[in-house]
C-alpha cells in the first residue's frame, strides 16, 4: 500500500525521526518542504565554571543505512503537499 507522508521546515526532532523512520522504502514517498534539520541527537556535558554545553553526539540513520545529520530532504519539493498527494 502506498504512503505519503507530508513534510514541512516547522517539523522538527520528533518529525525528522518520523520521516526518517520512513526513508528508504519502496511503497513511501514524502512531499512538502525538507524539515527544520534536527536529525541529531544532543547531549548536555557540565562544565566546571557550572553551565553545561549541548554538543551533537550522534545522527539519525535509516533502517538501511542512509546517514543523516542535517535537513533530510523530501521527494516531492512542494508548498501545497496536501493536493500535491491528492493528484
Amino acid at each position: 500500500m502506498p504512503i505519503a507522508v507530508l513534510s514541512s521546515e516547522w517539523a522538527v526532532s520528533s518529525g525528522d525521526a518520523l520521516l526518517v523512520a520512513f526513508k528508504d522504502k519502496a511503497n513511501v514517498r514524502s512531499f512538502g518542504e525538507p524539515l527544520c534539520g534536527m536529525s541529531t541527537a544532543n547531549r548536555p556535558f557540565k562544565l566546571s565554571i557550572g553551565s553545561s554545553l549541548n554538543i551533537t553526539t550522534a545522527k539519525m540513520a535509516s533502517e538501511n543505512g542512509t546517514i543523516f545529520g542535517g535537513r533530510i530532504p523530501v521527494d516531492e519539493s512542494s508548498s501545497r503537499p496536501v493536493e500535491d498527494v491528492i493528484q
